[in-house]
């Protein structure tokens, strides 16, 4: 479901930074340079980076849930 089809807005979200990094959401680039300057091979770069959007993808998906919820909440009570 879109979130224009519940009446909600589209949310710009991120997580504050130290959520962000005790939470393996760094940026693609960040994760390229940490990866050239150790070593590491392309493929574990790759996958760095996908873990890296699975974690973004989780704290957006809580975000979206969590607006969805109030919006139902708030429905209910009028």
């Amino acid at each position: 479901m879109i979130a224009e089809e519940v009446g909600m807005g589209h949310l710009f979200t991120e997580a504050e930074r130290s959520y962000r990094n005790s939470n393996g959401m760094e940026h693609e680039n960040g994760i390229r340079a940490f990866g050239f300057i150790n070593g590491l091979d392309k493929s574990a770069i790759y996958q760095i980076i996908q873990e890296s959007y699975r974690a973004r993808e989780r704290y957006w998906l809580t975000q979206i849930l969590k607006e969805e919820h109030m919006a139902s909440f708030s429905h209910m009570r009028s």
